[in-house]
């Protein structure tokens, strides 16, 4: 997280940072990215930058931070907007919205997926496990008003489920990637495909109807 003294800053200092430093990793990726060009670019002393970030590790957390946020709102509007839709069909404006955000979000979105081919381990994890968190919470809540509407099994462990859902949309992701295959893109149809099976899976298993 940024120290205070950036959130001290005016929001247009502190937009324009952001603004340079997402620039920086897009037309470099993480690993090139550089502090000295961003505080160049920036107009900014590089002992300025220290007092508003521990490094380059904690500014690109933050960056993925605002991502995260961005498309929490993104999917929270949709849900909004959707919510007299049937579950599944609900569903499936969400995960085609995953899709939407990415080319609304071009350079953000190629951000961070550059960054889940770069070799930084730790920060990977770190920046996951929260994309993992948020996305639970999110799908927790989607699934218990699915429940108390009885469009899902009331049964069913909610936690348990959110998790589940969360892992196989990050799963999509993943293998589109060892296909190498850029989410933000591809094709709208060929993505529309895949969320038809992935729907389907989801609705009948691996043994209902064909």
């Amino acid at each position: 997280m940024p120290k205070e003294t950036f959130f001290n800053l005016p929001q247009e200092k502190q937009h324009r940072i952001l603004d340079i430093s997402l620039e920086e990793f897009y037309n470099h990726g993480y690993e090139k990215a550089s502090i000295s060009r961003i505080v160049e670019t920036a107009g900014i002393a590089k002992g300025s930058f220290y007092q508003y970030f521990e490094g380059k590790e904690d500014l690109f957390g933050f960056i993925a931070q605002v991502a995260r946020e961005k498309q929490l709102v993104y999917a929270s509007k949709l849900l909004e907007s959707g919510s007299d839709l049937p579950f599944f069909q609900l569903l499936e404006v969400l995960l085609k919205g995953s899709l939407a955000f990415m080319k609304e979000n071009p350079r953000l979105s190629a951000v961070i997926e550059g960054f889940m081919k770069s070799s930084d381990a730790t920060l990977k994890e770190i920046i996951m496990g929260e994309s993992i968190k948020i996305s639970d919470q999110f799908n927790q809540q989607f699934l218990a008003e699915a429940a108390a509407k009885n469009e899902i099994r009331p049964v069913l462990n909610i936690a348990f489920t959110a998790h589940a859902l969360t892992s196989l949309s990050q799963s999509m992701v993943e293998y589109l990637r060892s296909q190498n295959i850029e989410m933000s893109s591809m094709d709208d149809q060929a993505f529309d495909e895949m969320v038809k099976e992935m729907l389907i899976f989801l609705k009948y298993g691996l043994s209902g109807p064909v």
